[in-house]
């Protein structure tokens, strides 16, 4: 009765109790997100990363291979597949009813498979489009398919802009998918050699998938054998770059 003689009093108090607890559960659902079930697919368990270490650095930043390094990674590992690397992407997308900016990479060809993710509709990408002038496709995230496209079946093959280029919409990505750091649009890396050849700035993620029958531990053994030829054979540009591998699990 006190409170319905006090509407205004009453009104701010729930609509002060609503605010809460959407804010409580806002930030619960980012905590959840990006700390208690950060990486929601099949087979996390097997996948791990590869990161270029600093002996000053106490904490290995993911974003911190170079082109060169992968390569030779790719190329020499045999205890973890599918390794691919990812370059941070801020993508200016057009073509759409409402340009947008969106958080995406360019990745390897064999990036998805890396993750054990397939795509819910069309494909991911081939080794082909790894090659300049043959790698504007895209795959584009659940939720940019609902709030951009609609979720309509037929995006796939769909044209769109990104940054100011065409590209064609090659699949969408699974419900709650958004690796790495949020993610919602990917594309294929495609360096010239010039750009292969870097080993001077390192500014990569690199995930792979442990081999049937391998450990961490030996995944960790051969990437050191591999990283301790690089610093003899490139000793101007790796001295001094230890390896570090962990998986999604533990961190």
């Amino acid at each position: 009765r006190a409170l319905a003689r006090r509407r205004g009093t009453s009104a701010v108090i729930v609509v002060t109790l609503a605010l809460t607890l959407a804010v409580n559960a806002t930030i619960f659902a980012i905590l959840d997100a990006l700390i208690l079930r950060p990486y929601r697919f099949p087979g996390v368990d097997r996948v791990v990363m590869v990161m270029s270490a600093s002996p000053q650095d106490p904490m290995p930043d993911r974003e911190s291979v170079a082109p060169g390094d992968f390569r030779d990674w790719r190329a020499q590992a045999t205890h973890v597949t599918h390794l691919s690397a990812a370059e941070w992407w801020d993508a200016n997308l057009s073509g759409v009813e409402t340009p947008q900016h969106v958080a995406g990479y360019r990745v390897t060809a064999n990036f998805f498979d890396a993750l054990g993710v397939t795509p819910i509709a069309g494909r991911d990408f081939v080794a082909e489009e790894e090659t300049p002038g043959r790698h504007r496709r895209a795959v584009i995230g659940y939720a940019l398919w609902q709030r951009t496209f609609g979720g309509r079946p037929d995006v796939v093959g769909q044209t769109i802009r990104l940054d100011g280029e065409p590209f064609e919409i090659a699949g969408v990505a699974p419900a709650r998918f958004a690796m790495p750091d949020g993610a919602q649009i990917w594309a294929p890396i495609a360096y010239t050699p010039e750009q292969w050849n870097n080993r001077r700035r390192g500014y990569m993620n690199v995930f792979g998938r442990l081999a049937e029958g391998s450990t961490l531990d030996e995944v960790r053994a051969e990437m050191s054998a591999i990283v301790e030829r690089q610093r003899r054979d490139y000793a101007d540009t790796n001295t001094g770059r230890p390896v570090h591998v962990t998986d999604l699990v533990t961190g």
